[in-house]
């Protein structure tokens, strides 16, 4: 009993709050943006039973750049739009194939709002505590790539896309 005790203590003290975000919203008729560079690699992929293996595309690299704006509607909404990771500028891809095998380039749009339920201007007033839900909506504004194309730049030993580099569905959070 004990041991479960300091676990979670520990969880409640390390992992939560470096999953949490904050409950401020932007002030009203305030924009903010963001440009957010990112680097990714791997070596490897989960499998179907969430152990990881070899990756089915072997080595992944990319470089992405991803963009967000967010404007205060009032001082206890802000909403916002996110294109993160947004483009990849660079991407390899290790394969046996001649040619490069890259990454399409373009993730989809999150679309949102953060809404302040408490807080010291929202409309439940509290000095001491901040509460805010988030929702919001992935916009699949790209189709992914052609595949027919690609299969035939394979064939041709050109450089194709090997994967997209979203999933190109909609989606509520």
């Amino acid at each position: 009993m004990m041991k479960k005790a300091i676990v979670l203590v520990l969880l409640a003290a390390f992992v939560v709050p470096a999953f949490a975000d904050d409950a401020l919203t932007l002030p009203q008729s305030v924009f903010r943006t963001r440009v957010v560079p990112a680097y990714l690699f791997s070596s490897s992929a989960f499998e179907d039973d969430f152990e990881t293996g070899p990756s089915s595309a072997n080595d992944v690299s990319a470089f992405l750049l991803g963009f967000a704006l967010e404007y205060g509607v009032n001082d206890w909404i802000t909403a916002g739009l996110q294109w993160a990771p947004g483009v990849a500028l660079s991407s390899d891809i290790e394969t046996p194939f001649p040619g490069d095998a890259t990454i399409n380039p373009l993730f989809d749009l999150f679309v949102g709002a953060k809404v302040q339920i408490l807080g010291p201007n929202a409309p439940v007033q509290n000095d001491s505590i901040r509460l805010a839900v988030s929702p919001g909506v992935k916009i699949p504004f790209t189709s992914g790539a052609d595949w027919e194309d690609e299969a035939a730049d394979l064939e041709a030993g050109k450089d194709f896309v090997a994967t997209n580099a979203d999933k190109n569905r909609i989606g509520v959070g």
